[in-house]
């Protein structure tokens, strides 16, 4: 199997698995939202490979926590680490999905729009199946990673910064941009 039919049977999976994910935390009572790369791509219509998928839970506690787990451990993924974002004040868990052909990360965020996270604005994006983005998220979140790696001058933040362009551009806001 060639690379690039390789790379769109995984990008397929990654789509399907976040809408599964996403479909059934909300099915369950859990606010959530699909953003990160991923989602990037699919609003600006690029299919590749990304290492993870990223979920954004709104809120904290040991309910929502558990909530959360049950679901994902019903959709077959394992916990497999944990940490606190101090600079954003998340609480990250880190799960994985592996079946007989794939493996795929799914970082799990929780956060409280009490704690800065804006508002969401959920939209539903159309390719096969409809999936959850969250509009201002996403694009506060790539904010934030072209932010980071600019301070340490990493030559991907031109690389990003440049996604970031398309994405604004896909959604018709206007951006001036620059690094």
């Amino acid at each position: 199997m060639n690379s690039e039919v390789f790379n769109n049977r995984f990008y397929a999976k990654q789509v399907d698995l976040a809408n599964t994910v996403v479909k059934s935390l909300r099915k369950e009572g859990v606010p959530s939202y699909l953003f990160g790369g991923l989602a990037v791509d699919m609003v600006i219509g690029e299919k590749k490979f990304h290492k993870d998928i990223d979920i954004f839970i709104v809120g904290y506690g040991d309910e929502m926590i558990a909530r959360t787990h049950n679901v994902l451990l019903g959709l077959g993924l394992r916990l497999i680490g944990e940490e606190f974002i101090g600079y954003n004040q998340l609480w990250k868990e880190v799960w994985v999905f592996e079946d007989e052909e794939h493996m795929i990360g799914v970082d799990v965020f929780y956060g409280s729009f009490a704690d800065g996270h804006l508002l969401p604005i959920p939209i539903e994006y159309h390719e096969s199946d409809p999936i959850i983005i969250d509009v201002p998220i996403l694009i506060y979140t790539e904010m934030i990673g072209v932010s980071a790696l600019k301070r340490v001058h990493v030559p991907s933040a031109q690389f990003k910064m440049e996604r970031l362009k398309k994405l604004l551009s896909r959604l018709g806001i206007p951006s001036k941009l620059k690094l």
